[in-house]
C-alpha cells in the first residue's frame, strides 16, 4: 500500500511543556468524545519508548519519555520561539516586520496541524490532543480507543528518535550552525528522516497496523510546490536514514556528527561515505565566471518539489536520477541554468523533464514558456538553459552557460 500523509509543521525544531499526566482512560472502545480528558498517554508513551530503544540501542531521555499536553495558544507561542532563527536565515534581506509576520503566520498554520512536537530546548514532547482525532479522520483511520492508542504510539516513537538524536548530537545547536538555507534545508531531511525510519522500525517491532506505520509526515490538500516540499523531506530523508543503515559501517550514527550540506546527497545516498558528503562542482561560481552575475547553487529538493506536481513521481524520478550539481539566475523577464548529471543519458532524461517544465515540445532546443522563448541545450553530461524576451538572445546565454563548467 502506499504511505499516508500526516500533517505536520513547517518548522523542524520541536517543543513543549509541562503537565500533570491524565487520568487512565475508562474501559471500551468508543470513539474519544474529547481527547483532553481521560486520554491515556503514559501506556502509549511507554510502549513507544520501549520500542524506539530497542531499535536505537540508545534511552529515550526520561523528560522526553513522559508527553505533556498543550493547547493550540501555547504551540503558536512555541513555534514562534523556535522557528525565529530559521526564518531569520531564509529571508535575510527582508524588514523584521514582514519577517514577523511569515513567523506567526507559519506558527498558527503549524499549530493547527501538527500532532506532536518534540523540544530540545525543553527536552519534552508537547502534544496539542485538539489535532489529533482530526488528523486520523483526514488519513481515514479509525478514531476507536485501541486506534488512537496505535496511532499515538508511531508520533510519540517519531517524537523520541528526535529526542534520542538531541541527547547525542544536540538538535538546536546543530540548526543554529548550519552555513546556509540549503545546509538547512538538507539537515531537515535528515533529522527529519531519521524519525521516520526509526519509527517506522518501532512500530514493527510492537506489530502495529500497516496502515499506520505507513504514515508520512505532509501537508494536507493537492499536491503543490508546498506541499511536495514536506512530502520529498520526510519521504526521501527516511530513505536516506535506511540506506545508511543498510550499508552498516556506522555510517547512520556518524551521520548527524558530519551532516550533508546539499539535498542532492540525501536524495543520493551512495554520495555520502566514510569521509562525510562527496564534493560537487561549483556551477554557481562557474557560471559568475562566465558573466552571470548573481548566479547561486540549485537546491534538488527546490527543484524536485516544483517539478513532482507537474511531471508526476516517475518523471521526476526519472529526470533526478543522476543530478549531480545545478546552479542558475533568475531575472524578472526570465534567467539561465545550468546543471551537471553522472551520464549522457542522465543528461538527457533531465533536459527531457526541463523541456516538460517549459512546455516545450519533446526533444526541442528552443520554444516558448509563459510568452518568453526557452531555449534547452544538451552536451554529454551538460544540461543549460534561457529564458527571455528573445530567442537568439536565450540560446546565447545557453551556449555561453554550457561552457561554463570547463573554464
Amino acid at each position: 500500500m502506499s504511505p499516508r500523509l500526516l500533517p505536520v509543521s513547517a518548522a523542524l525544531l520541536l517543543s513543549a511543556c509541562a503537565a500533570a499526566p491524565p487520568a487512565p482512560p475508562p474501559p471500551g472502545d468508543e470513539t474519544v468524545p474529547l481527547l483532553t480528558v481521560g486520554l491515556d498517554l503514559r501506556t502509549p508513551a511507554l510502549r513507544a519508548r520501549e520500542a524506539v530503544e530497542r531499535v536505537r540501542g540508545r534511552p529515550v531521555p526520561d523528560e522526553a519519555a513522559v508527553p505533556v499536553v498543550a493547547t493550540r495558544a501555547e504551540m503558536v507561542d512555541a513555534f514562534c520561539e523556535e522557528l525565529r532563527p530559521q526564518v531569520d536565515m531564509l529571508y535575510p534581506g527582508a524588514p523584521p516586520q514582514a519577517r514577523e509576520t511569515v513567523l506567526r503566520s507559519t506558527a498558527q498554520r503549524s499549530a493547527r496541524g501538527v500532532v506532536a512536537r518534540y523540544s530540545p530546548e525543553r527536552r519534552r514532547i508537547l502534544l496539542p490532543t485538539e489535532n489529533l482525532l482530526p488528523q486520523m479522520a483526514a488519513l481515514g483511520l479509525p478514531t476507536d480507543r485501541a486506534a488512537v492508542r496505535d496511532f499515538l504510539v508511531l508520533v510519540l516513537a517519531h517524537e523520541m528518535v528526535h529526542a534520542v538524536d538531541d541527547a547525542e548530537h544536540g538538535l538546536a545547536t546543530l540548526f543554529r550552525s548550519v552555513p546556509d538555507a540549503e545546509a538547512l534545508r538538507a539537515l531537515g531531511m535528515v533529522v527529519e528522516g531519521r524519525a521516520v525510519h526509526y519509527a517506522r522500525r518501532a512500530a514493527a517491532d510492537l506489530g502495529l497496523p500497516g496502515e499506520v506505520s505507513s504514515i508520512l509526515p505532509a501537508e494536507k490538500g493537492p499536491l503543490d510546490d508546498y506541499r511536495a516540499r514536506f512530502l520529498l523531506t520526510y519521504r526521501e530523508g527516511a530513505a536516506f536514514a535506511a540506506a545508511l543503515e543498510a550499508r552498516g559501517g556506522g555510517l547512520s550514527d556518524r551521520v548527524l556528527a558530519d551532516p550533508p550540506r546539499l539535498t542532492s546527497t540525501v536524495f543520493h545516498p551512495e554520495r555520502y561515505g566514510p569521509g562525510g558528503e562527496a564534493a560537487v562542482p561549483d556551477l554557481a561560481a562557474a557560471l559568475r565566471g562566465a558573466g552571470f552575475a548573481g548566479a547561486a547553487a540549485a537546491s534538488e529538493l527546490d527543484l524536485r518539489a516544483h517539478w513532482l506536481p507537474v511531471l508526476g513521481e516517475e518523471g521526476t524520478s526519472r529526470a533526478f536520477a543522476g543530478f549531480l550539481a545545478g546552479a542558475g539566475l533568475h531575472r524578472p523577464d526570465g534567467g539561465v541554468s545550468l546543471s551537471i548529471h553522472e551520464t549522457p543519458e542522465a543528461a538527457a532524461a533531465y533536459a527531457a523533464g526541463l523541456r516538460r517544465i517549459y512546455g516545450m515540445e519533446e526533444g526541442a532546443a528552443e520554444g516558448a514558456t509563459q510568452g518568453l522563448a526557452a531555449v534547452v541545450l544538451v552536451e554529454a553530461h551538460r544540461v543549460a538553459s534561457a529564458v527571455g524576451p528573445d530567442t537568439a538572445a536565450a540560446r546565447g546565454e545557453s551556449e555561453r552557460a554550457l561552457v561554463a563548467e570547463g573554464r
